[in-house]
């Protein structure tokens, strides 16, 4: 999952160098790691869950909607960033994985962006995403990230520690989907306790 790949580096204590290269090098493209977990929950799972209830299958839609509040605990921390700093993290994402802006030859491209807890696609022109480059990164640099790591970073601590503790490994998952047990997270607590609860079926 390549959450689990990037969240470490982004909340890495390490003070050398390289580690701190690799914390800014990773922010740009966890953001946009917890962005598509959010629409995955919306766009994908959500409708899965609609259709097993319209289905008669209540235990399934249940199952199916816990992992899409499960994707929605990332919703806070792209609400911690403006409409033009996401904007700005997706360009610079697409920069540093791929080497080159996708859509650039283009006089305008869709970005995707957070707003009211959706994910929707916004255009822009490029004119427009080369003026927020030289806001948000007027020296060219990837240390101009800092103000915005600064600010997001407590609550991407808050995340990992609510997600910490609760089993979401895919194996367990889908065993509980599988066998058709019940799937309870505590999501009302500041800190999400144990694994899923999987009750014996009646």
């Amino acid at each position: 999952m390549p959450l689990r790949a990037w969240l470490p580096l982004v909340l890495s204590e390490e003070v050398n160098s390289a580690a701190h290269h690799a914390r800014l090098t990773a922010f740009p493209i966890l953001y946009v790691c917890f962005r598509d977990l959010v629409e995955a929950g919306e766009k994908h799972i959500v409708p899965i869950a609609n259709e097993a209830l319209r289905n008669g299958d209540h235990i399934f839609s249940h199952n199916v909607e816990q992992l899409a509040l499960l994707c929605q605990q990332a919703i806070p921390i792209l609400q911690t960033l403006s409409l033009e700093e996401q904007i700005f993290l997706s360009i610079l994402r697409d920069r540093l994985a791929h080497g080159f802006l996708n859509g650039r030859a283009n006089s305008s491209r869709k970005i995707k962006v957070c707003i009211g807890g959706k994910i929707i696609a916004k255009q822009n022109n490029q004119v427009e995403l080369a003026e927020l480059s030289r806001k948000f990164m007027p020296n060219n640099d990837l240390g101009d990230l800092e103000p915005l790591i600064d600010k997001t970073v407590p609550i991407i601590v808050t995340y990992a520690s609510k997600i910490a503790d609760l089993d979401v490994r895919t194996e367990v998952l889908t065993n509980v989907l599988m066998s058709n047990q019940i799937m309870v997270f505590d999501w009302d607590t500041p800190v999400g306790r144990g694994s899923p609860r999987h009750p014996p079926k009646p």
